[in-house]
């Protein structure tokens, strides 16, 4: 019986993808190459040695419903000149998934944050939409444009009347300073799975350095 309840299941996700989903989409994912730049944020000098892992993720279908799970990274370090590339990425998923969704990017060196902001918003507390990150990173490098962004994520919508264009240099980015071990122990969780990390030698290396600096354990 309950053979015949999942059997039934899984029929009714496939009919369901298929009113949703484009035939011609349903098994090829891709994303655009990245590059950027990134600078200390009190010198605006290159940053290097920085690993950038690129998180390629899929919305995936079951008889309990959908789900995101990461299926693949790529990894680049910054040179001295703190530019990172990505080359574009495109391969073939399941039919019970597509792929929409967006990339995660995870920055790390030791000391510094694991998030980002534009180099032309001088405040700190700017969030940036999954979507517009990947434009930011994979258009006009180094020209000037706008994103829609969230100047203030923690406070209501109300507060403040919601997202809305902000200039900034496509790709260039800071990875501000952290100033406490505290801030550096957080930073170690780092959101790249451990099946991953085979991929990632520079994350995994800059990770066991830090560990070995704040005493906690080597990887």
């Amino acid at each position: 019986m309950r053979k015949k309840i999942f059997i039934l299941k899984s029929f009714f996700v496939i009919v369901l993808m298929a009113a949703v989903v484009p035939s011609h989409a349903w098994l090829l994912y891709h994303k655009p190459a990245f590059k950027g730049q990134l600078l200390y944020p009190e010198t605006s000098k290159p940053l290097e040695g920085v690993a950038v892992v690129v998180v390629y993720e899929k919305r995936v279908y079951g008889p309990a419903g959908s789900g995101t799970e990461p299926f693949d990274v790529r990894e680049a370090v910054t040179d001295n000149n703190g530019i990172f590339f990505v080359p574009s990425y495109t391969t073939v998923i399941s039919p019970f998934s597509t792929g929409g969704e967006c990339v995660r990017f995870v920055f790390y060196k030791p000391g510094h944050s694991s998030g980002f902001w534009p180099a032309s918003l001088l405040s700190y507390y700017v969030g940036v939409g999954c979507d517009e990150k990947e434009r930011f990173f994979s258009e006009n490098f180094g020209k000037e444009g706008e994103l829609l962004l969230d100047p203030h994520p923690d406070k209501p919508v109300a507060e403040w009347g919601g997202e809305r264009p902000h200039k900034v240099i496509f790709g260039i980015a800071k990875l501000p300073k952290l100033k406490t071990r505290e801030e550096r122990r957080k930073a170690l969780a780092v959101h790249v799975d451990p099946e991953f990390l085979h991929k990632t030698p520079m994350l995994k290396q800059l990770l066991a350095e830090e560990e070995k600096y704040l005493g906690i354990g080597i990887r």
